[in-house]
């Protein structure tokens, strides 16, 4: 395969992974919030990657075993999810910090516990990371923007989430889930 070509597949397939991620998605107009404070709060040359869609993940790691109608009807038995936002906070990584608001919903817990159960262990790639709901704001220079850690800009605010996103493995293709009339 040329240079050229290689360029082509990996921009086909950027944004995909090996694992398929079900998330729960904030609107446009609710992100917009998240995307001002970032812009306002993080220089761009602090900024390693931005992340725009905004979301909090409930599974990452599904395998491609897991045929679509499975997730479609693990999702249309949830309620309308609950999310009740904390601090700005900070996991380190050795090439780059992911800078986060941390998400406070036992509902989110009892949801990626039961995806898990549902789906069964064989189709589940085991994470070495406990769960832990979050809002990526952006990633970031390690060890920079500390005095952001902490930050209290977003504590206290909640939200009805009605969407979630079924992102399928090795694949750029998503499927939007509307969870509002349950």
């Amino acid at each position: 395969m040329s240079k050229t070509e290689d360029k082509i597949n990996n921009l086909l397939n950027e944004g995909t992974g090996s694992y398929g991620c079900l998330t729960v998605n904030f609107t446009l107009s609710e992100s917009v919030e998240f995307i001002k404070w970032t812009q306002d709060n993080v220089p761009e040359s602090c900024i390693v990657e931005h992340e725009h869609e905004k979301h909090i993940t409930i599974l990452y790691g599904i395998k491609n075993t897991v045929p679509v109608s499975t997730i479609q009807k693990f999702v249309e038995s949830l309620p309308m999810i609950v999310v009740k936002l904390k601090s700005v906070g900070m996991f380190h990584q050795p090439t780059q910090d992911v800078l986060h608001i941390t998400v406070d919903s036992p509902q989110l817990q009892e949801i990626n516990a039961s995806l898990v159960e549902y789906l069964g262990c064989s189709n589940v790639e085991p994470s070495q990371y406990a769960y832990n709901p979050h809002i990526t704001l952006a990633y970031i220079a390690p060890n920079t923007l500390q005095h952001l850690d902490g930050n209290d800009s977003f504590n206290g605010y909640v939200y009805l989430l009605k969407e979630v996103v079924y992102s399928e493995p090795g694949s750029a293709k998503k499927y939007y889930f509307n969870i509002s009339n349950n």
